[in-house]
Parts: C-alpha cells; sequence; structure tokens
C-alpha cells in the first residue's frame, strides 16, 4: 500500500513538474510577446506624434500662404482697377465732369469734339 502512495506520489510530483515546466516555458514567451507589442505600440506612438508636428506645420504653412495670397489678390484687384481709371481715354475728363466742368472746359483742355464733351456730360454729370 506504501508502493502504491509512493507510485502515485511519484506520477503526481512529475506531473505537476512537467506543468510547472510548460507553464513556465508559456510565461516566457507570452513576456517575449508583450515586449514585442509594447516595442510596435511605443514606435507607433511616436510615428502619431510626429505625424501630427508634421501636419501642423503644414496647417501653418497653408495658412500663411493663405494670408499671402489674400494679399496678392487684393493688390491685384487694385492694380487693375488703377490700370483701368489710368488706361481709360476718357478718365480725366470723367474726373472733370464730376467736378463741374462744361462742354467748352472739356473741349479746351481735353481735346475732345463737342458732341463727345457733351455725351460725357450726360453720362458723368
Amino acid at each position: 500500500m506504501i508502493n502504491v502512495l509512493l507510485l502515485g506520489s511519484i506520477v503526481i510530483t512529475i506531473t505537476l513538474l512537467g506543468v510547472l515546466a510548460w507553464l513556465i516555458l508559456e510565461h516566457r514567451r507570452l513576456k517575449q510577446s508583450f515586449i514585442c507589442l509594447s516595442n510596435n505600440v511605443q514606435r507607433i506612438n511616436n510615428d502619431i506624434a510626429g505625424i501630427c508636428l508634421a501636419a501642423i506645420s503644414v496647417d501653418n504653412r497653408i495658412s500663411h500662404n493663405g494670408q499671402q495670397l489674400e494679399v496678392v489678390a487684393e493688390k491685384l484687384v487694385n492694380s487693375e482697377q488703377n490700370g483701368r481709371q489710368l488706361n481709360h481715354p476718357y478718365s480725366s475728363a470723367i474726373q472733370k465732369v464730376r467736378h463741374g466742368a462744361n462742354s467748352g472746359e472739356l473741349i479746351q483742355q481735353c481735346g475732345l469734339s463737342k458732341e463727345e464733351a457733351e455725351l460725357l456730360i450726360r453720362l458723368h454729370g
């Protein structure tokens, strides 16, 4: 009977040692997997931080370029308006009409015909 108990104890002890060895190996494997996954998560976090910084930088550049574009567009509109006013052959005559010039003054000062002077006075006077 003692032999049976001793044999049973030995079998149980060997089985427990086998299970313990398997658990230790499994723990090591899981620990290595955890370290690998932890490193991957850290790299991904670093990548996301870099992408966020790059996005902020791009956003700032786009904002700055937008402001510069608005200034350029405003200058373009102003120069077009000034160009139209300066290039218009009757611009000085129209300004004189708006300031109260009569047809005789337009004929003498701007070299217009009587009909042109009267037409400008009717349109802009």
